[in-house]
């Protein structure tokens, strides 16, 4: 992988673009004569960013959540019917609320999301927000500066 500081020369020929790297050919492709913004590409240059086959059965954050709550487990199918796909981004980002957040905040306000239908996960937070406001800091008013 190339940095914005590494450079590379590129030899237009008469039939052929050579591209060297560090002195060293990397690649080598045919020249297009007379085509205006033409674009060649060589497949074994690009790898093929596409899955083979799609993936099955339940992710690694689906699997995390599941089998902690029922309600939860409940909220979860809810809201991959909702989500695109697999739901996996938005299986992450609660997954990562779950992981931030106290459990029986966290759980109570699933409880209240799912109860109301709400599946907008930055509601959700500020659900979990204001069940956890005061808890990590009580600070003690008798203290003196």
């Amino acid at each position: 992988m190339l940095t914005h500081t590494e450079k590379v020369a590129v030899h237009k020929q008469p039939e052929q673009v050579l591209v060297f790297y560090q002195q060293r050919l990397v690649a080598e492709h045919p020249r297009l004569m007379g085509q205006r913004h033409a674009l060649n590409l060589i497949t074994s240059h690009h790898r093929d960013l596409r899955q083979t086959r799609p993936a099955e059965g339940p992710s690694p954050q689906e699997q995390a959540l599941m089998g902690h709550h029922p309600v939860l487990d409940q909220y979860v199918a809810a809201l991959k019917k909702r989500a695109p796909g697999r739901g996996v981004s938005k299986l992450k980002r609660l997954l990562a609320l779950k992981r931030a957040y106290p459990t029986p905040p966290f759980l109570a306000a699933i409880e209240q999301a799912h109860r109301y239908g709400l599946f907008d996960l930055n509601r959700l937070e500020r659900l979990i927000l204001a069940r956890v406001a005061g808890d990590f800091f009580q600070l003690d008013e008798t203290f003196d500066d």
